[in-house]
């Protein structure tokens, strides 16, 4: 579901289109004829208004008669959580103070799931007065203040791509382009997107420093997000092994805690093996198995600070707490997990929480914006991350 927020009379078709309620604004239920009217599409999205030019709008606002599906605000936008894959906002939200573009942008991220987009047009303040002292023409004077026709009319905030920037990315939204100027007048529109859950493929691939083309590359454990650098995927669930081998990847069915006596030393270049350790029972077999059959590797493993974040209960098949060196550079320790201690611990409810506050939402703490934004750029700090080569192998202090 697409939302057009703030739709005023253009109404597009693939969007639900959302305005206040007012003597002007009609459901498009009630007035078919309005939605035939001003109905267009994103990619022509000014189609009705063609005859628009800057001396007719500096003439003064208009009363028509707009059309809309539903009724609502910014302040409460009437949909599900999760429930919307993009929210369309052109020449609203500089309608709003600085403390409702807050809750806005709260409302917008309860509603967008996991990857949604969210895009934002605005008046250019710096080009518009720029403009207006250059001309003086009236009508970038309303083009900075608004058109003033109602309660509703008046620009409250003004912005640059800089303030726009960083008020949507203080509630953990990733700028993603800048869409061009669709108007005839001074715009800026910016596109984000709502982040996930990631794999850490995402945030701790590539290591510092070059991976040859040429380069055998295996993966160990690649689960559902393989690393699409891998050349060699080494899994040990054979129904796994099997999907990826029916997207015609090269799979070695296996398990590093056996020793894979099979594969010879060196046999590959670089080894990427993700959160696969921390289940290990045998996990000298399987740190000596990795350090030999590949000369240079990266390994990453969930520290015991996150899994602390989630209830320390998380993930239940874990079988150690991982620390980094207290030395930069050093060994990270694993120490046994005490299994009966951390079932005392496990909560399913409590790990729902903290997984929406921390990662994904949807909630409406005013808070859990900064925690998750927090915790979308530190993930990568939250993982042990090791790297080795043939000098310096792959190395744990264990801890039983």
């Amino acid at each position: 579901m697409k939302l057009h927020l703030g739709a005023g009379s253009v109404y597009l078709r693939g969007y639900i289109n959302m305005d206040l309620p007012g003597p002007h604004m009609h459901l498009a239920a009630d007035r078919p004829d309005l939605v035939s009217k001003w109905e267009t599409t994103d990619d022509d999205y000014f189609a009705r208004h063609r005859d628009k030019t800057i001396e007719s709008l500096a003439a003064g606002p208009l009363d028509q008669e707009c059309v809309c599906d539903l009724h609502g605000s910014l302040l409460h936008i009437p949909a599900a959580a999760w429930s919307v894959d993009e929210v369309l906002l052109r020449h609203v939200f500089e309608h709003l103070s600085l403390t409702e573009a807050h809750t806005a942008l709260d409302q917008i991220d309860g509603v967008l799931m996991q990857g949604g987009i969210l895009r934002i047009d605005v008046p250019d303040h710096e080009e518009t007065v720029r403009l207006l002292r250059e001309t003086g023409n009236k009508f970038y004077e309303r083009h900075l203040l608004g058109p003033r026709r109602n309660d509703f009319g008046f620009h409250m905030m003004s912005y640059d791509r800089t303030r726009l920037r960083n008020l949507v990315e203080s509630h953990g939204f990733v700028f993603v382009e800048e869409e061009p100027n669709i108007h005839f007048f001074p715009a800026i529109t910016l596109k984000f997107q709502k982040p996930g859950a990631r794999a850490p493929r995402d945030y701790a691939w590539p290591p510092p420093y070059p991976i040859p083309d040429e380069w055998n590359v295996l993966e160990v454990g690649p689960g559902n997000y393989p690393l699409p650098r891998a050349n060699v995927y080494l899994d040990k669930d054979a129904e796994n092994a099997e999907r990826l081998h029916n997207e015609g990847k090269t799979v070695i069915v296996g398990d590093i805690e056996t020793g894979l006596p099979e594969i010879p030393d060196g046999t590959y270049d670089m080894c990427f093996i993700s959160h696969v350790l921390e289940h290990c029972s045998q996990l000298e077999t399987a740190i000596a198995t990795v350090s030999r059959i590949s000369r240079n590797g990266r390994m990453l493993v969930p520290s015991a600070l996150k899994e602390g974040l989630f209830g320390g209960s998380e993930e239940m098949d874990h079988k150690w707490l991982i620390l980094p060196s207290p030395q930069n550079g050093g060994s990270p320790v694993f120490v046994r997990k005490n299994q009966d201690y951390m079932q005392r611990l496990k909560d399913v409810e409590v790990e729902k929480s903290t997984s929406r506050i921390w990662r994904t939402g949807p909630n409406r703490i005013d808070e859990a914006r900064y925690l998750r934004k927090y915790f979308y750029e530190h993930e990568r700090d939250f993982d042990v991350v090791v790297d080795w080569d043939e000098e310096h192998p792959l190395k744990v202090v264990v801890i039983e």
